[in-house]
């Protein structure tokens, strides 16, 4: 009775343990996140690129850092093309849906004084309906606490803005990462055996 209360212990220390490992491991990789996506990312185009600095180190007679300079040279190359090729057509679009928002606006008067060219008047006769006037000013105290409450929201787009810093930051990082990986003789997948 005693052992397998002991037993019973001991595998309930255990898997507390084992639980009390992952979740930490969960919580230093969510702190760590930024500086191991980067390690990561550059650790998978290194293991990639490989065969292409061994040949063109074989062509170069054993120039290891040469090797690793070209492919890194070629790397910024098709990224620059890549860029070249999808940013600006991107901001030329959000540019044309900028400018596009004030034609939006001039149709919609056009349209308004068209169809309802006593509009206004209309609407400043019915403005002096008690229930009418109780409804607008309602609504325009929803739209008070409507603003009100999206600063907030535009304060979490300015982080979001930040965010976004950090991570072209991060992003910028890589290409160091992958010449010091490029410029590395050993296999990786030696050291897991």
């Amino acid at each position: 009775m005693i052992s397998a209360a002991v037993s019973c212990a001991a595998f309930a220390l255990i898997g507390a343990l084992v639980v009390g490992g992952v979740r930490l491991l969960g919580i230093l990789v969510s702190l760590f996140a930024g500086v191991l996506w980067p390690i990561a990312v550059a650790g998978i185009l290194a293991l990639m690129l490989r065969p292409l600095v061994k040949t063109i180190e074989r062509r170069l007679k054993g120039r290891r850092r040469t090797a690793a300079r070209v492919v890194a040279g070629i790397m910024a190359i098709v990224l620059a093309v890549f860029l070249l090729i999808v940013v600006p057509p991107a901001i030329a679009r959000i540019l044309k849906l900028i400018a596009f928002v004030p034609d939006v606006w001039n149709d919609t008067l056009v349209y308004l004084g068209k169809h309802y060219p006593n509009g206004v008047e209309k609407a400043e006769k019915q403005l002096q309906n008690p229930t009418i006037k109780s409804i607008v000013d309602q609504a325009t105290q929803e739209l008070r606490s409507l603003f009100k409450h999206a600063v907030p929201s535009l304060k979490a787009a300015g982080s979001g803005s930040m965010g976004m810093l950090g991570f072209i930051t991060r992003l910028a990082v890589v290409p160091i990462y992958l010449f010091f990986f490029l410029l590395s003789r050993g296999q990786p997948s030696d050291s897991l055996a």
